[in-house]
């Protein structure tokens, strides 16, 4: 007597559910490129427009912010780029590691993150031209 074996015993041990690896919609690649803006934005500040900034504040002959050395320096665009770079590339490169949720959330997080990395930048760029146009203390 033999007995028929069904595939439900035989079968490979019941895995999780595979996450939600939908491709991105046509809107979603929209974000995406808008979130690579501001990432390669952050990238051109030290070719482009740090070397202007740098000429125009030698010639002022006054002490540089912090912030303002920073942004000249040409290091902290860059390193302000990083993060939504990496947020970006993960969010399209790694899709079966992210619920599609996730990956729509890395690429908002990605375009914040690049929007108020060129914030500061712009804010570094203009402190001593504010500081040069504030009425004198007393």
């Amino acid at each position: 007597m033999s007995e028929a074996v069904s595939s439900e015993e035989v079968g490979p041990p019941a895995a999780a559910a595979p996450p939600d690896v939908r491709p991105l919609t046509r809107l979603d690649q929209i974000g995406a490129w808008a979130a690579a803006i501001p990432a390669t934005s952050l990238l051109a500040i030290p070719i482009s427009v740090a070397p202007t900034f740098e000429r125009m504040f030698v010639d002022m002959g006054a002490p540089l912010p912090i912030l303002t050395q920073w942004v000249l320096a040409g290091w902290f665009p860059v390193g302000l780029a990083v993060v939504p770079g990496l947020l970006l590339g993960f969010a399209l490169l790694a899709p079966g590691r992210l619920t599609h949720t996730q990956r729509r959330l890395a690429i908002a997080a990605s375009f914040v993150v690049g929007v108020l990395g060129i914030a500061a930048c712009l804010m570094g760029l203009y402190l001593p031209i504010f500081g040069a146009s504030a009425p004198p203390g007393p």
